[in-house]
């Protein structure tokens, strides 16, 4: 696991490649993407296979679910697969932030998907999290997470949101926020 801010990294790929879009990402990085369309519950998964990183994502979800799912999967995909490869169906665990690779995840997803200049604009207008987040395209969740990690580094109002629920991607549902 990578000791520096999960957030930096997100900014760098995006400067790197001029796009936020982690498919294009992961093609980019050289990992693979299989959709699945077997997953039932299981929104996505990260493996190494013959040290090759693969990104499974369930076929059913919507294209935004897609987009945050692949990019979480993407966080793993870029931060832990050493990790994930000496430990095997690691990553059947769910979306649980109190571990500290899902909660860095979350946060590689939150920096990646998310505009900061455009989620300001959306504070500075009223928006509630779910208004930013329906605008932004986005889950509450991964707001909330964005904004926290904004708190720490910028002055930000004290009444920022909770922190999201410890298992919001895995068990957020499409038609909760489309």
């Amino acid at each position: 696991m990578k000791k520096d801010n999960p957030f930096k990294l997100p900014r760098r790929l995006i400067r790197k490649y001029g796009t936020s879009d982690p498919f294009y990402i992961a093609e980019m990085e050289g990992i693979h993407i299989i959709m699945r369309d077997d997953f039932v519950k299981q929104k996505g998964a990260f493996a190494v296979v013959l040290n090759n990183r693969f990104i499974f994502i369930n076929n059913n979800l919507s294209r935004p679910m897609k987009l945050i799912v692949c990019a979480h999967e993407l966080g793993h995909a870029l931060r832990h697969w050493r990790l994930c490869k000496q430990i095997a169906l690691y990553e059947m665990k769910l979306f649980d932030m109190r571990n500290p690779l899902e909660r860095e995840a979350n946060l590689f997803a939150a920096g990646l998907l998310i505009d900061e200049d455009r989620l300001m604009e959306c504070l500075m207008k009223g928006y509630s999290i779910q208004q930013a987040a329906m605008e932004l395209e986005t889950i509450p969740d991964l707001v909330t997470i964005l904004l926290q990690e904004m708190k720490d580094r910028m002055e930000l109002p004290e009444n920022i949101p909770v922190p999201p629920r410890n298992n919001f991607l895995g068990t957020v549902q499409d038609e909760d926020y489309y």
